[in-house]
Order: structure tokens, then C-alpha cells, then sequence
């Protein structure tokens, strides 16, 4: 992955007594069954990867993040210093998703556009099998569990 380092400052946020607490994080054997993926393919090293608080620099190996918990997340993205657009970062783009449980989201990488894509359901799936077939860990790097109990506490 490369450095990492917040994205977002932590907000202070006044919880009412009638808002439910945030949810349990499963434990290590029940979060390896629910455990979500989003597989990055094809980004360049120098490229920007974020999900929810921390973003990365990536290196050539990255192809994404395991170990997500089910549950709404925010991905986002930038060209490095060889972007295109002649600015040391290039302008983040980013979307909500909600993860269900044991989900694998694949993002393909398109060098014209400098942006990330969903790519067909077909191709999709077979990565995805890909996925749960444990092909690609080498190249996932890990969902920062600390962080999470914030990630959930804001959304």
C-alpha cells in the first residue's frame, strides 16, 4: 500500500440517547464469512486509493482491500504527481456503496479516462470467484479495523 495517512479529520458528533449504538464488530471467525472485497485492477503506482478514513498511495502490487466490514463505505480515488492534468493531485472522485455480506465489488482502472469503472457482470463474477478463491490476497491489502468503529459512528 504504500504510506498511509487521514483523509478526513475525526468529526465530534453529540449522539442523542434514543440513536442506537453502533453495531458489533464480529469476531475474527464470523468476520472471515462476511467479510467484503473491492478488487482494484490495474492502477498505475502513484495512483491514490481511500476507503471511509485512510487513503493510500499505491504501489504496483495493490489490487485492492479485504477484510471490509458489510455496511455502507466510501471509495475514492486521484491520479498521483504523473496525472495527467499537470497538478501534483488530480481531481478525487468517489461513490458510496453498501457492502452485503461477504460482497465483492471489482473497479477496473481505465488509463484514458484516469478513472475507476464497474465492469461487467460476467467478468465481474469470474474475478470475483477469483476472490473467494483466495487468488489475489498477496495483492489485497487489509481494512484498517481500528478505524472502523468511526467509520460507522459517522454514517
Amino acid at each position: 500500500f504504500g504510506s498511509s495517512s487521514f483523509f478526513f479529520s475525526k468529526l465530534e458528533v453529540s449522539m442523542a440517547d434514543d440513536i442506537a449504538e453502533a453495531p458489533e464488530i464480529p469476531d475474527d471467525e464470523e468476520m472471515r464469512q462476511v467479510a467484503c472485497t473491492i478488487l482494484v485492477l490495474d492502477c498505475p503506482p502513484g495512483f491514490h486509493f481511500g476507503l471511509d478514513y485512510l487513503f493510500w498511495t499505491v504501489g504496483p502490487r495493490f489490487s485492492g482491500v479485504r477484510g471490509i466490514p458489510p455496511g455502507p463505505h466510501f471509495f475514492y480515488y486521484a491520479q498521483g504527481q504523473a496525472g495527467s492534468m499537470g497538478a501534483e493531485y488530480a481531481e478525487r472522485l468517489g461513490r458510496f456503496v453498501h457492502l452485503d455480506p461477504a460482497e465483492v465489488i471489482v473497479l477496473r482502472y481505465n488509463e484514458d479516462t484516469e478513472q475507476l469503472s464497474f465492469l461487467e457482470p460476467g467478468e465481474a463474477g469470474r474475478l470475483a470467484d477469483g476472490v473467494r478463491r483466495h487468488e489475489f490476497d498477496k495483492q489485497l491489502g487489509p481494512y484498517p479495523m481500528e478505524k472502523h468503529k468511526d467509520w460507522v459512528e459517522l454514517t
